[in-house]
């Protein structure tokens, strides 16, 4: 179940407090979660006003392919697991874990 499960686009402000109310936990990392303050910065670097007032599935996608690129071309192993686990984190919680993006 994810956001876009009855609707075909939410507001940016939406997806906002959708992610800052969630539980922040990054999957397949044993654990490991993301506090408020993380999650608001993720919601607002992420989607910010290039993709506008509403957030279609297909913006969404193309975020998750945007993070796909960054972690390919992430210089230090460790700015490449961070981009890896914010990618999941918005792929489990916008419900396209089980899709190819």
């Amino acid at each position: 179940m994810g956001l876009f499960d009855k609707k075909k686009s939410l507001s940016r402000k939406d997806i906002g407090k959708k992610i800052e109310q969630s539980s922040g936990i990054i999957p397949e990392t044993g654990g490991k979660k993301y506090t408020r303050a993380e999650r608001e910065k993720i919601a607002k670097g992420v989607f910010n006003r290039k993709y506008g007032g509403q957030i279609s599935r297909d913006d969404y996608k193309k975020v998750l392919r945007e993070l796909e690129t960054q972690e390919r071309k992430a210089k230090t192993r460790t700015e490449r697991d961070e981009i890896k686990d914010k990618k999941e984190y918005l792929r489990e919680l916008g419900g396209f874990e089980d899709y190819e993006i």
